[in-house]
């Protein structure tokens, strides 16, 4: 047993740390679906930069469209893995 009293938990049998674990998986699954699509049409940019948005000025003029299909893509995939794994509003808390 470890040596740890009721004020000083281990991080991972606190709540917040299986809540944001969830968060990260679901998203990560999401962003795997969107850039399965970008990759089936060879999206490219001209440089490495920032993921999201941002990354739009990076990106070939002729596929932009596709990248913002491809974003739009992983943001509603997210959304649907998120509530398929069964997030609950008790669990925004920290959001309010």
């Amino acid at each position: 047993e470890p040596p740890y009293t009721e004020r000083y938990v281990r991080w991972c049998e606190r709540s917040e740390a299986r809540r944001l674990l969830l968060l990260d998986l679901t998203a990560c699954l999401g962003a795997g679906v969107g850039g399965a699509f970008q990759a089936q049409f060879g999206i490219a940019t001209s440089s490495i930069g920032v993921s999201g948005l941002p990354l739009t000025f990076l990106v070939h003029p002729n596929q932009i469209g596709l990248f913002l299909a491809g974003l739009f893509i992983s943001y509603i995939a997210g959304f649907i893995f998120t509530y398929l794994f069964g997030f609950k509003d008790e669990m925004a808390v920290e959001f309010k």
